[in-house]
């Protein structure tokens, strides 16, 4: 089967930096993989995405070397066999707040007799190999959503159950967790204590950041970072020129 190769770098230690896509165009996703993201993430929790727009997405991103990646819309375990089935490497599921629903999740991307996911991934086996159902338990990446204080203080177990491979914090909602008038040294501090037990016990460490916080995050010692993403691309650029034009349109006055 074709490696994993996000996976993998985590495995020697390495850090991967990944971008989203929102906007629901799959093309974007062979642009981001060609331009050397390690992961490129389909986002269909928020994101304006089908099922047969993820699946091409999924395909476009395999045309460079990036893994594709997904954020599925919730811990259900039919949508993540479908989303496995068309062909992700990765999936990242939201809101994931005890060890039972990392069990749940755990369960839905694992064959048996490591889980419960039905075989019949015709994707799979065309697009990575013959031995994409001996191969695939452990070239799939899971990763589980810490977004909520309940969540952080179950991070342990939650992180310790079998299968799980890692963790995305989820900054935004977890702000939100805690409440009005959060304190940011101790939200993180909070995602400090979560990295924490992930290297304690062999699980990679992830964020969603953006800009200077991925930068950050890197230096932390995050291993999974997801750094940009199609919609902060297309407004950025577009207000960065805007910018650039008003400067010069105000020259010629």
């Amino acid at each position: 089967m074709k490696a994993n190769t996000m996976k993998r770098k985590m495995h020697a230690g390495e850090a991967v930096v990944g971008a989203e896509l929102a906007l629901g165009c799959p093309v974007v996703g062979e642009m981001f993989s060609l331009a050397g993201f390690d992961f490129v993430q389909v986002d269909m929790q928020h994101g304006m995405w089908t099922d047969d727009a993820a699946l091409q997405a999924f395909h476009h991103i395999c045309l460079g070397a990036a893994t594709p990646s997904v954020r599925v819309a919730g811990n259900d375990y039919a949508a993540i066999g479908r989303v496995l089935d068309r062909g992700a490497l990765s999936v990242i599921v939201p809101m994931v707040n005890s060890p039972e629903e990392a069990e749940a999740a755990a369960q839905a991307v694992r064959y048996p007799p490591r889980g419960r996911r039905s075989s019949g991934a015709p994707t799979g086996y065309l697009s990575y190999g013959e031995d994409y159902g001996d191969a695939a338990n452990d070239e799939i990446c899971l990763m589980v959503q810490i977004e909520t204080k309940e969540a952080v203080a179950s991070a342990h177990e939650i992180l310790n159950v079998e299968g799980v491979d890692g963790c995305m914090i989820g900054p935004s909602d977890l702000g939100k967790s805690l409440g009005p008038g959060v304190d940011k040294a101790a939200q993180a501090r909070m995602q400090l204590q979560v990295r924490d037990i992930c290297l304690e016990l062999g699980r990679f460490p992830g964020i969603a950041a953006g800009g200077e916080e991925a930068e950050q995050h890197l230096r932390d010692g995050f291993l999974f970072v997801l750094a940009a993403g199609d919609y902060g691309f297309v407004t950025g650029g577009a207000s960065d020129t805007l910018r650039w034009l008003g400067e010069v349109r105000s020259s010629l006055r």
